[in-house]
């Protein structure tokens, strides 16, 4: 199918190798033809056809036509394959080289590697991500296959006599064998329905049929204890934009949330704030068991300073004494309404610390306990900008990131409406990424479980799509304190399982509502590259740019407003002794780290021959603060991605207006007023 008319020499090798063809193309023939069995192509000089634009796959379309009419055949199935593109989801063309040979492919693996690795990768409605390293997967599937020929043909008097092969006697098997051939007829069962039903990925075709027969109001989304900020992302955004639904929810039962402001929902006090206490009240929370990490926090406080520990409800054992004042919500009146002698010792302490666990917001006093509290430490001043007493003990990793991006179903009349529906199962369609503690009694509803770890959510699922585990892919959460962190990958996800992002995005592209993330940007200001000068990683190439040049190019043409700092500008800026000795004389904790970083910098550069630190990062981060600083002008910028010699040089088109080929795209930083930028850095850092 297309590209076939002059592969005279491929046609020939693949005869020697007992595989056929049919071309069917649209190019211009050259002086000889492939031998193959028949050649569709209407630009062939002997053929009449009067269509002779038609695409090769409309050429291939004809042929399929043609055939059916012929013999009479309907059609009954008609079946679209994905297209093949490369490892990077480029599609293959000649002028990117990233076109695979498929006679070095049978050469190296086998004509039956190839055919079994393309069927294993192809799912139905999504393109096939090929590279030559998947074909091993069907190499060793072959090799199975060829194993277990091997066993049967040594096991037959005569080879080329099928009918000696001895029948089994049925009486004479044992357990292990019945179950064995249970499982063999099971298996071919699944495959033949399978391939009558051309469901390479049935699961996802399952989940599109429902979705497009729901409207979008009876779609819910659930979000598990463990999912990652990207995640959460783009789950949103595929609620919002492909399935027009807000029904997003973080928490697994009705907690208490005003999510109106930051610290309704941090542990303001911080992690190293807590010995720095003089009075610690739990309410609703076992520390040790809820958060090992701040309990053994308290346990220090309590070691250093003696303080004084109080529990609303008893948390059992926490490793520190503390003393029990009640267990319901008229304590908390007493205390919070100054009619307890509590309220006094909090009033006089200089630091006090109030952590409020879930299971005193999942109660029905939740909201009272929540408001009541915070409107109490507002009033006396323990909320203020040098010390905030109001603290919340989220046990969910994911829970402040989800709070952050919005991931809840919240309004001022209806703190749990998406709970509420959920009990009275007014959802049609239910989605669980991750989340295996929600509890609710299913009756009609469609569950689809995205996950790993095949718990609740599961077990009542109609569909499960196996997603990632947080230890098989990099991701940023928010800690209670609300900083982003970064978890690393400690192993690859097994089998069909994918990172739980690639899921969702493939189900808004199969629903024909791709998720244009670059829409939510709205510009990207970057350090890299080089303009009009030398490279540092190669003569003409910058490292941020270098280490993947093509993503990079993909990035500059995605037509998001862009200003580059790069080499060309951060040169000019260059950090000398007289600048370190100002910076460490402002004599803080922030200037001596900087102080002693450059340092190291103006060692390493002078040992190269620069006059100076340059200070890359900080004019990028400059252009933000203040963009009066730098003078940019509008530039086509594109990245060198087949130099032998110039990969990852970014090629800045400065040329005349009249004579450039391309409009701008990029807003090139050409000048910068290094005076100005470093007393903008040193004002900066006195503020520390």
């Amino acid at each position: 199918m297309d590209c076939g008319i002059r592969a005279v020499d491929q046609v020939n090798y693949a005869k020697k190798r007992h595989i056929d063809f049919i071309i069917c193309d649209h190019h211009t023939p050259g002086e000889n033809i492939p031998n193959a069995i028949a050649i569709l192509n209407p630009k062939q000089p002997t053929c009449f056809y009067p269509y002779k634009e038609l695409s090769g796959c409309g050429v291939g379309f004809k042929l399929i036509q043609a055939y059916s009419l012929k013999n009479d055949i309907p059609f009954s199935n008609v079946y679209f394959t994905s297209i093949i593109r490369d490892h990077k989801g480029r599609k293959m063309s000649k002028s990117l080289g990233n076109s695979p040979d498929a006679l070095e492919l049978f050469d190296e693996y086998g004509v039956d590697a190839v055919r079994m690795s393309i069927l294993m990768i192809a799912p139905q409605g999504t393109d096939i991500l090929f590279s030559a390293d998947r074909i091993e997967q069907g190499r060793n599937f072959m090799n199975k296959l060829w194993n277990c020929s091997r066993f049967l043909l040594m096991n037959i008097e005569d080879v080329n006599d099928i009918k000696s092969f001895k029948k089994v006697d049925k009486n004479s098997l044992e357990a292990i064998d019945c179950w064995i051939l249970s499982k063999l007829h099971r298996t071919i069962d699944e495959v033949d329905k399978s391939l009558e039903q051309y469901k390479l990925n049935e699961a996802i075709k399952t989940i599109l049929d429902r979705i497009k027969k729901t409207i979008p109001n009876k779609i819910a989304g659930f979000i598990g204890d463990l999912v990652d900020l990207e995640t959460m992302y783009i789950f949103k955004q595929f609620f919002n934009k492909s399935l027009n639904s807000k029904n997003l929810e973080f928490r697994n039962k009705k907690i208490y949330l005003n999510p109106f402001e930051r610290i309704n929902y941090l542990f303001n006090s911080t992690i190293n704030g807590i010995e720095e206490s003089d009075l610690i009240l739990l309410i609703g929370t076992d520390p040790r068991h809820e958060a090992t990490i701040l309990n053994a926090r308290i346990r220090k406080a309590y070691i250093k300073n003696k303080l004084k520990i109080y529990s609303i409800g008893n948390p059992g054992e926490l490793t520190y004494p503390y003393e029990i004042i009640g267990d319901n919500t008229e304590i908390i009146k007493n205390i919070f309404e100054e009619s307890h002698e509590l309220s006094e010792k909090i009033k006089k302490s200089k630091k006090p610390l109030i952590i409020i666990g879930e299971s005193a917001l999942s109660t029905d006093a939740g909201e009272y306990i929540f408001e009541t509290i915070k409107s109490f430490l507002m009033e006396n001043e323990k909320i203020n900008e040098e010390w905030n007493s109001f603290n919340i003990l989220n046990q969910k990793a994911s829970s402040v990131g989800a709070i952050d991006l919005g991931l809840y179903k919240v309004n001022e009349k209806d703190n749990h409406e998406i709970f509420n529906k959920l009990n009275n199962n007014e959802f049609e369609i239910v989605y669980l990424l991750g989340a295996d503690e929600l509890v609710f009694n299913k009756k009609e509803e469609f569950i689809i479980y995205q996950g790993t770890h095949g718990d609740k959510g599961a077990s009542i699922a109609d569909v499960i799509l196996p997603g990632a585990a947080y230890t098989e892919k990099n991701g940023y959460y928010v800690n209670l304190e609300g900083r982003i962190q970064k978890a690393f990958k400690a192993s690859y996800p097994p089998g069909e399982s994918k990172e739980d992002w690639k899921i969702i995005k493939d189900l808004s592209h199969l629903l024909g509502k791709s998720l244009d993330i670059k829409n939510n940007i709205d510009r990207i200001i970057l350090m890299g590259g080089a303009a009009m000068t030398l490279g540092n990683i190669t003569p003409s190439a910058e490292f941020n740019i270098y280490v993947d040049a093509e993503a990079a190019d993909i990035v500059y043409q995605s037509q998001i407003p862009m200003l580059m700092s790069g080499l060309n500008l951060t040169r000019q800026v260059l950090a000398k002794q007289e600048h370190i000795d100002e910076i460490r004389a402002i004599n803080n904790p922030t200037t001596s780290v900087v102080a002693d970083l450059l340092t190291f910098y103006l060692a390493t550069s002078t040992r190269h021959s620069h006059d100076g630190a340059a200070m890359h990062d900080p004019c990028a981060v400059a252009a933000i603060i203040d963009p009066t600083l730098i003078e940019f002008e509008p530039m086509h910028v594109a990245v060198e991605t087949a130099g032998t010699h110039t990969y990852g040089m970014t090629v800045c088109d400065d040329r005349p207006g009249s004579v450039k080929s391309k409009e701008a795209n990029v807003e090139v930083a050409v000048k910068i007023d290094s005076d100005r930028f470093f007393k903008l850095l040193i004002d900066t850092l006195r503020m520390y």
